[in-house]
């Protein structure tokens, strides 16, 4: 078996507990692109949050953001697909939220739009390791009015207990035609039915000519499920989602112990990695 594209998701899975790349993680990253195989991030990253991580590891290879809602151009940063939430449901949902006082968020042309910059809307920036005011900003009146377009993708931060609640409601309201999935436990996804990091990954694959079975998936959330599953060589990280455990082949050591880069290193001294095989 040969591997020709790895992709990985980035909090919790390929960055460690500071939200970095660390030096072993980066070498394994480049030495396997030198030996012929793309490295994709499949993150629920806005691009602006992947940006100097992908130019850090010199990515070359697009990349795919908002947990699958877009396929992203690693040179331009453009986008070169896009699957939104449909204006209409986007605002189905939004009035939800509103009625049941949550904090929501919505995605418009790479900015992160919440009805106001609460605590909770700075504390996501942080997490994501951007400022306050310019790619997460208040939009000063409800979202559900502020809202002219599809969104990219949709985000509830609350409680995880209540998320894992919401999940199951709005599942029940949207889920023919909408994803819901929890990539944090405090944090509840929402894209387009067709849009998940499984469906955006399949497309990058195809874009470059490479069949699934030669595809390996690092993942930790249950919204890396539908990528790990689709993955010809699907591998958890130890501090995995029970979700995610479940459409996984592999299991690595936890993201604070390098397990990404150690099944990396792994794999190429098995041979298996890019045109060694």
């Amino acid at each position: 078996m040969t591997i020709r594209l790895i992709a990985a998701d980035l909090d919790d899975t390929l960055l460690d507990d500071s939200s970095r790349l660390t030096d072993r993680t980066l070498r394994a990253i480049c030495q396997a692109q030198r030996l012929g195989c793309h490295v994709a991030f499949v993150s629920g990253r806005m691009v602006c949050a992947m940006r100097d991580l992908m130019l850090r590891a010199h990515i070359h290879t697009p990349c795919a953001a908002y947990n699958g809602g877009a396929l992203v151009d690693p040179d331009t940063f453009a986008f070169l697909e896009e699957t939104p939430v449909p204006l209409p449901l986007a605002r189905e949902v939004l009035l939800y939220c509103e009625a049941q006082g949550l904090h929501a968020q919505v995605y418009v042309d790479d900015v992160c739009y919440s009805e106001t910059l609460n605590d909770t809307a700075v504390s996501y920036a942080a997490a994501v390791q951007l400022t306050p005011g310019v790619h997460v900003r208040g939009a000063g009146m409800k979202l559900s009015r502020f809202l002219t377009r599809g969104s990219t993708k949709m985000l509830i931060i609350d409680d995880p207990a209540k998320v894992a609640r919401l999940a199951g409601d709005l599942s029940a309201r949207f889920g023919c035609e909408l994803m819901f999935a929890s990539s944090r436990p405090a944090y509840l996804e929402i894209t387009a039915r067709a849009a998940n990091k499984g469906t955006a990954l399949t497309s990058l694959a195809r874009r470059l000519s490479i069949p699934m079975s030669e595809v390996a998936a690092f993942g930790d959330g249950a919204n890396d499920a539908p990528m790990l599953s689709a993955a010809g060589w699907g591998c958890c990280v130890a501090n995995a989602h029970p979700a995610a455990l479940s459409a996984c082949s592999h299991r690595c050591p936890d993201h604070a112990r390098d397990g990404v880069a150690q099944a990396i290193e792994a794999l190429i001294s098995l041979g298996m990695i890019g045109g060694q095989a």
